[in-house]
């Protein structure tokens, strides 16, 4: 499994939403995040990180529109649109299922 995204050069190197989830062996491929409303593709700066399967992504500036996709299948497990105060792991993830 991988992920495809675009990026920025600015002050350093940014990554640009969307966000492509790729099975390379099976040949799939899905969108698995996208800024603002649901099924807009936008072409803004995320930030990320990855805890075992799963990955949270969110807006780099606001921390907006997070979203926690397991990197398994590409499934959205949880996804708030809007604004958010912060996107932050918390002890979670292990047997999360």
């Amino acid at each position: 499994m991988g992920l495809e995204m675009g990026a920025v050069a600015g002050d350093t190197y940014h990554a640009l939403a969307p966000v492509v989830w790729v099975d390379r062996i099976q040949s799939l491929r899905a969108v698995v995040y996208t800024l603002g409303q649901a099924g807009e593709i936008s072409n803004d700066q995320i930030a990320f990180s990855v805890r075992g399967e799963f990955l949270l992504i969110a807006s780099e500036f606001q921390g907006g529109n997070p979203s926690i996709i397991d990197l398994r299948n590409g499934k959205t497990v949880m996804r708030v649109d809007g604004p958010s105060a912060r996107a932050v792991w918390v002890p979670a993830p292990e047997g999360w299922r």
